[in-house]
């Protein structure tokens, strides 16, 4: 459950904050 939900929360923050994770 909390993988599939760590992926959406990661997708998300991609799309808001590319920069965050690069």
């Amino acid at each position: 459950m909390d993988s599939h939900k760590t992926a959406c929360i990661t997708e998300c923050i991609d799309g808001f904050f590319p920069s965050a994770e690069r």
